[in-house]
């Protein structure tokens, strides 16, 4: 999947200073994984049918949060920082802000996410 998006002109990858997250998409998603174990990994939020692993979060650029059902990682070692502090626009569709305290990222329709190792929501 990461090949495929590699082409598309919009593809963007990044992650945090401390590299526990990683994000990647395009003008049509944005998904951020983790290095460790979030509350969406719990059985009660595996997608219906998914014989992968789960728990990374996705998400369009009008819609909810889901939980992904993948194979794959978005976490890479070769991605650019988002330093703590700074907000980025990506593919102008979803604004990701890196903190000490975690990562928010949002659509444009107000929906998205915080991930920290503590915390772990969607809105």
């Amino acid at each position: 999947m990461l090949v495929a998006l590699a082409a598309a002109s919009s593809f963007f990858s990044f992650q945090t200073p401390s590299h526990n997250i990683g994000c990647v998409g395009d003008a049509t998603f944005i998904r951020c994984d983790t290095r460790y174990a979030t509350k969406y990994a719990q059985p009660q939020y595996k997608p219906r049918g998914c014989d992968l692993d789960w728990g990374p979060l996705a998400m369009k650029p009008a819609g909810r949060p889901h939980v992904q059902c993948v194979g794959d990682t978005a976490l890479g070692s070769d991605s650019p920082v988002l330093p703590y502090g700074k907000s980025k626009v990506y593919a102008g569709k979803y604004r990701c802000t890196s903190r000490t305290s975690g990562l928010r990222c949002q659509n444009r329709a107000g929906h998205g996410w915080f991930l920290s190792r503590q915390k772990q929501s969607i809105f």
